[in-house]
């Protein structure tokens, strides 16, 4: 894994976040790309940074990122509490369509990893339809068996496709820990743990309304669509996310 001394970060609770707006972030993409070697791109927000907090494997993952880009309003909170700034929050769902947009005109391949069987399938035809010429290397539903052949010819599907991006959408940290666990299984391409980017692309989780989007309001709109599953992740991991901030910035450890 390849990190770029030249790189503008700030710090937040010991993960280095790169500070982008998101047309950086598609050209960062494209150059890693275009220099070959292996990297890995990250994500990061509140309910990824509670994680971490625990969590070594996704620590290293974020240590070990060539890009580790922000995908919350809450990160930007954070980064305002411990005085510094970040300029945007960037979330897959909303800048893929604009990316693909663009790789197809670049030559660039995709291999999309995750869902429920037929889900990532289904999100690359949505994608074909509405981009043509944009090239998808291959796609693989994300339940199968770690750690066995069924995992085994998966990766030799990935390497035989000759992916320039593979996103991997398992959730975090799943996704992350997979990356690593495998790292030197894969050959040379962009590595993307990206979350449930097939599922949205499929249609099958609806995407926040842009009304909401624009006013930060995503975590909500998740919230109402799937109160159970969302309860502990906001309501009660973004105020521990933010006592974590003020309470390390009274201590005197910002960073």
């Amino acid at each position: 894994m390849i990190t770029n001394s030249l790189r503008h970060t700030i710090k937040i609770q010991g993960v280095n976040i790169d500070v982008l707006r998101v047309n950086d972030l598609y050209e960062k993409i494209l150059a890693l790309i275009r220099n070959g070697g292996k990297h890995l791109i990250t994500y990061t927000n509140i309910h990824t940074m509670n994680i971490a907090y625990y969590d070594k494997v996704l620590l290293d993952a974020y240590a070990n990122s060539s890009v580790v880009y922000c995908d919350g309003a809450g990160i930007k909170l954070g980064a305002r509490l411990v005085g510094e700034y970040l300029p945007e929050r960037m979330t897959g769902a909303t800048f893929i369509h604009d990316f693909c947009k663009r790789w197809q005109d670049e030559g660039i391949g995709l291999f999309f990893l995750g869902g429920l069987p037929g889900v990532a399938n289904k999100a690359c035809r949505c994608l074909k339809k509405r981009y043509p010429q944009l090239k998808i290397s291959g796609n693989a539903n994300g339940y199968f068996q770690r750690n066995s052949s069924e995992e085994d010819e998966i990766l030799e599907f990935i390497n035989q496709s000759k992916p320039d991006i593979l996103f991997v959408g398992f959730g975090t940290p799943l996704q992350e820990h997979w990356c690593l666990q495998n790292w030197n299984k894969l050959d040379d391409c962009l590595i993307w743990p990206i979350g449930a980017i097939v599922d949205y692309l499929s249609g099958r989780v609806p995407r926040c309304p842009q009304s909401m989007e624009v006013y930060n309001m995503e975590w909500l709109f998740r919230l109402i669509i799937e109160p159970h599953r969302m309860f502990v992740r906001y309501v009660i991991g973004n105020p521990l996310f933010i006592h974590r901030i003020l309470r390390n910035s009274k201590k005197g450890i910002l960073r």
